[in-house]
């Protein structure tokens, strides 16, 4: 039987297509608007690469051939670990794999914000260009990365290039390395927030723990500070940053 692989997504990388492709693997990729469900039941496949989809109980008991699941990325918290282990289906992650790629993204947002660039391509857009002369230079800000992992040490590299002061929390990592590689280490998340002009977060989330970012911490951050969050949005707790942002 020709091994059957499910993309949980429209598109591959070409190098990943000619990949499977050539160990004669077949591949099906689900459209944006199909149940996943119903295409396991159907197509019963032998693996899963999985994107940003969920994937439930329901999705992952939903074919009897199931021998693999493979997500494209660190984070694993859109799949359902118990239901996996329950049926023996192992569950692999990618972690750096894209890391490139989030931490160019991290960078362009945080010139986004500070430049004002989504507003001035939508009065562009509407026609009009009045130039008020309100944005920021990202050169002397104060970077505050919250994890300081692959990801994060992309960006503190470019970050420090540009001319901001990067500064990082993470307690699992060499302090001494960190510190030559120009990146100040904090002894606590406090500590990083108070002074960070533009807070980056580079962490995963527990499933189930409240926010890292909650009402009390978004206050000790300085009045008008930006924040840029690339890695999960149960990181922060919405509500309170909608609050803060409209006080």
């Amino acid at each position: 039987m020709t091994p059957r692989i499910l993309v949980t997504a429209p598109t591959l990388d070409p190098a990943g297509q000619r990949l499977l492709d050539g160990a004669g693997v077949e591949t099906y990729h689900a459209k944006p608007d199909e149940e996943l469900e119903r295409v396991v039941a159907k197509w019963e496949p032998h693996g899963i690469i999985s994107r940003t989809r969920a994937l439930p109980e329901a999705v992952i008991g939903a074919g009897m051939n199931l021998q693999a699941i493979v997500k494209h990325g660190a984070g694993v918290n859109n799949i359902d670990l118990a239901a996996a282990s329950d049926r023996g289906i192992p569950v692999f992650s990618t972690p750096g794999a894209n890391s490139l790629a989030v931490a160019e993204y991290t960078i362009a947002l945080m010139f986004a914000v500070v430049r004002h660039i989504p507003r001035f391509d939508r009065d562009v857009r509407a026609g009009s260009w009045d130039r008020p002369g309100d944005g920021r230079q990202l050169a002397g800000m104060n970077l505050g990365l919250v994890g300081y992992g692959r990801i994060a040490r992309r960006v503190a590299r470019v970050a420090g290039c540009i001319g901001m002061r990067v500064a990082a929390y993470d307690p699992f990592v060499d302090r001494d390395a960190a510190r030559r590689a120009g990146v100040e280490m904090c002894g606590s998340l406090d500590e990083l927030l108070a002074h960070a002009d533009m807070l980056s977060l580079h962490c995963p989330a527990e499933r189930g723990a409240p926010p890292l970012i909650d009402a009390a911490r978004i206050a000790l951050l300085p009045r008008g500070a930006f924040v840029v969050n690339t890695a999960r949005g149960e990181l922060i707790d919405e509500d309170a940053l909608a609050a803060a942002l409209e006080n």
